[in-house]
């Protein structure tokens, strides 16, 4: 899938300022276009940021067979064996000289770098923060006072509405 998201790009000529990937099944993106050959000149000018949902242990897209790892990512052995997690290569760790990370609150981002609950990870936050990569954390969702439909004038509605009326 991260594979087949930057040869799209590049054969349809698509070079966006910055690709948001969320959680392990795209974390890749940022490290594959700065060490792939054949992405990194399409992609110089392209950023990356990496968006944690859930980190819990299964969510990782982690490959314990880091020759299996290598061949499916073309990753060079430097990079593999330089993001190891509990003996896996984990994407998110991979990623995160790369691009920024972050995560749907600033209490997850406590959480995961400051409490015992991060075991649920398999300690990915408190690694993390071991190299010296902070977490920041992004409320998830938007302020429903800021965007109220009800007070159009602030939102560029030419009208109010109610949607819990129906309206």
């Amino acid at each position: 899938l991260q594979k087949a998201v930057l040869a799209y790009s590049a054969c349809y000529g698509q070079r966006p300022d910055c690709i948001h990937c969320h959680d392990g099944h795209t974390a890749l993106i940022p490290v594959l276009m700065r060490e792939l050959e054949g992405y990194r000149y399409i992609f110089k000018d392209t950023g990356a940021i990496i968006t944690i949902h859930n980190a819990g242990i299964g969510y990782h897209q982690d490959v314990r067979d880091l020759p299996f790892a290598k061949a499916i990512t073309g990753l060079p052995w430097r990079i593999i064996h330089s993001s190891l997690l509990n003996g896996s290569f984990d994407p998110f760790l991979a990623s995160a000289p790369y691009a920024p990370l972050n995560t749907v609150s600033e209490n997850y981002a406590r959480e995961l770098q400051e409490t015992d609950l991060d075991s649920l990870t398999g300690w990915l936050g408190h690694t993390l923060k071991e190299r010296g990569i902070a977490l920041k954390g992004i409320t998830n969702g938007i302020n429903p006072r800021a965007f109220d439909p009800k007070r159009p004038e602030g939102i560029g509605l030419p009208k109010a509405f109610d949607p819990m009326k129906g309206d």
